[in-house]
Formats: C-alpha cells, structure tokens, sequence
C-alpha cells in the first residue's frame, strides 16, 4: 500500500484533490482567528497604543502633519479654510496650510472634485519606535504616513490620508 492508491486517494482514504481543499480551509480559518485575537496585529493596524502611562510621561515635540484629502466635492473645499478650527477625536486641531487642487474631470470647465492638502500643528510622542498622539483624553493613536485621519466640521466629517510628518524644528 503506497502513500497515493490507483484511485488517487491518500492511504486510501480520502482523494487528493478533497485534501488539497481541506487543508486551504484549514489555513484560511487559521489565520483568520490569528489576525482576529493577535494583539501585535490590532496594535499595528488600529492604531491603539497599549502603553498609556509610558505615552503620558514622555514629553511631546510639535511636528507639521500632512493629511490629503482626495476627490471631495466642491461644497467641501470651499468651506475648507486656512485658520479654521477643525476636530480630530477630541482635539481641536487649526489648520496652518491649504492647498486645494483640481481633478482632471471638468463639468463645464469646472473642476468636479479636488485633492485638499492640509497642513497643521500636532503634538506627537514617540514610543516603541512609532509616533503617537493624544485622540482622546484617555486614549493614544498611533500616526503613521498612510493611516487614516477623520476630520470634522460643525457642517461636515471627511476622512483622508496622513502623507507627510515633518518636526518643526
């Protein structure tokens, strides 16, 4: 009796192309519970910071933090202004810099959406080789270039994309 009979069954038992798919559904359920219950993983990929005693007694440095805002509608980026006060969690955040430019798609030779660039001011703490910020009093994000980043306004929430950090000096 060999590993693989002439009906191509393993041991005689099961065929070899029902095993190849049972183990594939064995592995696929296995790293689904893995990237459920790793902390390493909700750590890296939510954000969240576990260290909240370590993250309060370091002392934050200011850094220029570039969020961009893709494809939003006119109505957004004509209310989008520089010196507004802008929220982020619980912290209210002023925007230093505004640069809005226009899609390549025209409707009457008006822009159909725009890609805002904002620059403002955030206090960031580094620990365990990441950057770190205060998102509410009692808790830390991690910030990390291409991390989401939520906006809100008293008329409007967005969500866009962290593409620069620069410490001011």
């Amino acid at each position: 009796m060999g590993l693989i009979d002439d009906k191509g069954r393993v041991f005689g038992i099961i065929n070899i192309i029902d095993l190849t798919v049972l183990l594939f559904i064995a592995v696929v359920i296995t790293g689904v519970f893995w990237l459920a219950y790793n902390d390493k993983f909700e750590d890296i990929f939510k954000g969240k910071v576990i260290d909240l005693t370590r993250a309060a007694q370091e002392s934050p440095k200011y850094a220029n933090v570039t969020i961009t805002l893709f494809k939003q509608p006119y109505f957004i980026a004509n209310q989008i202004k520089e010196n507004i006060t802008i929220f982020h969690g619980s912290q209210q955040i002023i925007i230093n810099k505004i640069k809005n430019t226009p899609s390549k798609i025209e409707i009457n030779n008006v822009p159909f959406s725009y890609d805002i660039e904002l620059t403002m001011q955030l206090k960031l703490t580094k620990i365990n080789e990441r950057y770190v910020y205060k998102y509410l009093p009692t808790e830390y994000a991690a910030l990390l270039i291409g991390s989401n980043f939520t906006i809100k306004t008293e008329k409007f929430e967005v969500s866009g994309i962290t593409t620069n950090i620069t410490f001011a000096q």
